[in-house]
């Protein structure tokens, strides 16, 4: 039997619905930073109120501190969060595409937020797909129905999760990317702009698919594999 689109009990921190006009702050403040800012416009434009207050950037890259994006200002760094709102526990999203960056960053965040799933009203997810928190769906993507999605899992714009796929943690999938029926991705793996995964593969944790790859068989974690077909190209780098 199907069951209807749920949310589940988030890994890190709690999950929230937000209230109309509650504040949401975004950590991390580059381009994918100012991407996600246009879909928390999108959602608010389609709710009778609004939906999000979007009050500002936290990076921890102290050149931006002071600066803004598109009228939208830049608080501090992860620190200056941390002192300011931990009691509050305010919305939160991650910004930042590279999975090992979001992962620690959750983590260090753990208790003083809760996760918003936002998912822009041009993307396209079915109503038996499961949804984590924390996830953020992009314009013109495709989740297809009893496709599973962890907690802090990102689609870019035009990203395509097929029927029965299933994406743990962390995953991110880039800009045109084709995910087919019962693929699996693993906790962490990215997937770069443009690759194409044919149904039913797996491909392990903390992996690296380079743009463009065309994926025909599950590829092991903690590697770096791109190409036509798919090719394990060298181990990931650990720090």
């Amino acid at each position: 039997m199907n069951e209807k689109i749920q949310r589940n009990e988030p890994a890190n921190g709690k999950n929230c619905e937000a209230k109309d006009g509650a504040p949401l702050y975004i950590i991390g403040a580059g381009g994918n930073a100012r991407e996600m800012a246009e879909t928390v416009a999108a959602i608010n434009r389609q709710a009778a109120g609004p939906r999000y207050h979007l009050r500002g950037y936290f990076d921890d890259d102290p050149a931006k501190r002071g600066t803004d994006l598109n009228g939208v200002p830049v608080l501090g760094d992860t620190d200056d969060f941390l002192k300011k709102y931990a009691e509050e526990k305010p919305a939160a999203i991650i910004s930042i595409a590279d999975t090992k960056i979001r992962r620690r960053l959750i983590s260090r965040l753990e208790g003083a937020v809760c996760w918003p799933t936002l998912i822009h009203p041009q993307a396209i997810v079915s109503e038996y797909a499961e949804i984590g928190c924390g996830c953020i769906i992009q314009p013109f993507a495709w989740v297809g129905p009893n496709a599973r999605l962890g907690d802090h899992v990102q689609l870019n714009i035009s990203a395509a999760i097929g029927h029965d796929a299933h994406l743990a943690n962390y995953v991110s999938v880039m800009i045109h990317v084709s995910v087919s029926g019962a693929v699996h991705l693993e906790e962490g793996v990215f997937i770069a702009s443009g690759a194409t995964l044919v149904p039913g593969i797996r491909v392990g944790e903390n992996a690296t698919i380079g743009a463009g790859a065309v994926v025909t068989r599950d590829i092991p974690g903690d590697v770096t594999a791109f190409g036509n077909p798919c090719r394990v190209i060298r181990a990931a780098f650990q720090p």
